[in-house]
């Protein structure tokens, strides 16, 4: 419980870090008067850094869907492999594998490369406009929310003493 006490504090300063960034973006940078806080499609919506044009519900609607579904992928297929990548072959201490060497090798590199490859199709559309950043989003966090689920339900749980204590306290 000490360590969830901890990480509950360490929150609420990143929280407060990121009012203040949102606060000075906000009033020092006129961060809301661009093209960025746009929803929908437009005549002029382009895909940052290319020529796709974004200009009807369909095409919108269809992007915004595939933007869901790519983070929630992208969340989901990460957070079960990079545990085992980081726990199993990564981790220094951990002198055994119970894969072939050069197996292990390119699916591990596969998996890095597959990571970079998909950037290339979802920063541009994170960074065009903010409907398009919160698509992206909320794919990851309901994948998040399924896989810490998932991974939570697993464990077993060891009652102790903090058990009375609000953790956020």
């Amino acid at each position: 419980m000490a360590n969830l006490k901890l990480y509950t504090y360490y929150i609420i300063v990143y929280s407060l870090w990121m009012g203040i960034v949102s606060l000075v973006s906000i009033y020092l940078f006129d961060f809301f008067n661009t093209n960025y806080f746009r929803f929908g499609p437009s005549p002029d919506l382009y895909l940052l850094g290319t020529n796709v044009l974004i200009d009807t519900w369909t095409k919108y609607s269809f992007y915004s869907v595939y933007l869901c579904l790519d983070s929630f992928i992208v969340v989901f297929i990460g957070e079960t492999i990079l545990p085992w990548i980081n726990a199993s072959i990564l981790n220094q201490d951990n002198k055994i594998i119970t894969n072939n060497k050069i197996n292990t090798f390119i699916f591990v590199n596969a998996m890095y490369i597959l990571m970079v490859f998909r950037a290339l199709f979802s920063i541009g559309a994170m960074l065009t406009q903010i409907d398009f950043f919160i698509y992206t989003n909320v794919g990851r966090l309901v994948a998040g929310s399924l896989t810490s689920g998932i991974a939570i339900y697993k464990k077993e749980y060891e009652k102790n003493e903090d058990d009375q204590e609000m953790f956020w306290v």
